[in-house]
């Protein structure tokens, strides 16, 4: 049987919703986060873990979100290093 894939779905931990608001780097304004989440760790999520969300099942295709070099985000790595992740549907 053949799973198809959606398109991108970014998630983030809901426990630094407000904390990233207070960081000045290139992305933490601009990043929204499709789903929110509550009381995944992030840190234990590796590629191609399956999470149900929902009722949905979303493959995890990527782990935390790189930063860009010239960020002005004094303190790295990044919060949202450890607390994106991104991923698609699975049909």
């Amino acid at each position: 049987m053949e799973t198809k894939k959606k398109a991108g779905i970014s998630l983030m931990a809901g426990e630094i919703a407000d904390e990233i608001k207070s960081i000045e780097g290139f992305c933490t304004k601009k990043f929204k986060a499709d789903i929110v989440t509550t009381g995944i760790d992030y840190k234990k999520l590796r590629e191609n873990d399956v999470l149900e969300l929902n009722g949905k099942n979303i493959l995890i295709t990527r782990v935390g979100k790189p930063c860009f070099p010239d960020c002005p985000v004094e303190n790295k790595p990044c919060i949202l290093n450890h607390n994106v992740a991104f991923g698609e549907e699975l049909k």
